[in-house]
């Protein structure tokens, strides 16, 4: 017997969360196919609800303290010529904080539109003041920034999506190394106030990158199974599917018009995450409209077709929503509006 094609579509941001649910659906976007397939889909193991859990759990690791940035800095354009070695790897993604008299909130790097020259200017005045402390600055994208440590710290946090637009007092880094931490967030926040490139950037109106979101810290995770084929661009993904001997292709690559491979593919898709969490809900809804058109229609035609048998749609909420070819035919089971099945932001 033939083995199975089953794809787990990893979409974080695809059904929220967002505060007014009723205030989306007021909006009017109609997405019948996302809607068709979660009518039909079943409830299927849940995860934590962190935006990249379906990733690690593709890949048998538990959390939901992930050691990101190690597989993450794998999984950059220039990953397969990178030695990680010894070194406990932290990611210190830029990111603007706006105080006002009681709190800061954190815009991400979304908001910044920082471009390659000037995250390279920034990371050099960040690696002459640190050389000496066996600290590494990388950037092999503007917005992902790396640090490379000569040891471990004891450093918990959580993902800069799940803190963009909030108060950044109720998320701070925890452990026992994280007071030290917390003061050397002070120094480099006082260091990029005063870099060229920020003094620029307020002159035409861009937001400064005045300091650095820490998470993900930790070394390489052992990778023991995962699925056949990966299909991303999130650099999460595509590093754990090269610990795991797994070739990742770009997403845009699976055979979304075509067969699908024999037994477990992972696709990712991360588009919408961004515009969500930094409250550009028009932006978000077109991500959402690209999706049904590029990921969601495909796959449903996929099963009615028989290129596919399953297909898991993990929206990085915690729920997994699992659709079948033979599940397409509960005609019982009414259409029913996709917002129905928006969690809400509390």
């Amino acid at each position: 017997m033939a083995a199975a094609r089953h794809l787990e579509l990893v979409v974080p941001g695809l059904l929220g969360p967002v505060t007014d649910t009723d205030a989306v659906a007021r909006l009017g976007l109609e997405l019948p196919a996302l809607a068709w397939l979660l009518a039909r889909a079943d409830p299927g193991r849940t995860t934590v609800a962190q935006s990249l859990a379906p990733v690690f759990d593709a890949f048998g690791i538990s959390g939901p303290d992930w050691p990101a940035a190690a597989p993450s800095r794998l999984g950059e354009a220039d990953g397969d010529t990178v030695r990680l070695g010894e070194r406990w790897w932290v990611r210190a993604d830029p990111v603007h904080l706006r105080v006002d008299t009681t709190h800061a909130r954190l815009f991400g790097a979304w908001s910044l539109d920082l471009q390659a020259d000037e995250s390279a200017a920034l990371i050099e005045r960040l690696n002459a003041l640190y050389a000496d402390d066996g600290l590494v600055f990388e950037a092999p994208a503007p917005d992902r920034w790396y640090i490379g440590c000569p040891r471990a710290s004891d450093l918990r946090a959580v993902t800069p999506d799940r803190v963009a637009g909030r108060n950044v007092d109720a998320f701070m880094p925890e452990g026992s190394d994280a007071r030290a931490w917390r003061a050397w967030l002070n120094e480099v926040q006082m260091l990029l106030h005063d870099a060229p490139v920020n003094t620029e950037r307020e002159r035409r109106g861009a937001l400064p990158v005045n300091s650095v979101w820490l998470w993900g810290g930790g070394q390489c995770p052992a990778v023991s199974g995962g699925p056949e084929q990966v299909f991303a661009d999130e650099p999460v993904a595509v590093g754990l599917a090269r610990l795991a001997g797994v070739a990742a292709e770009s997403v845009d690559a699976a055979p979304w018009t075509g067969q699908w491979p024999a037994g477990h593919a992972l696709a990712v898709d991360a588009r919408a995450v961004d515009p969500l969490v930094h409250g550009e809900i028009e932006t978000w809804l077109e991500c959402l409209a690209a999706l049904e058109r590029d990921r969601i229609e495909p796959v449903l035609r996929g099963l009615r077709q028989g290129q596919l048998d399953s297909v898991t749609i993990a929206p990085g909420d915690g729920r997994r929503l699992v659709a079948t070819r033979r599940g397409l035919r509960r005609f019982w089971r009414r259409n029913r509006p996709w917002t129905d099945w928006l969690g809400t932001d509390t």
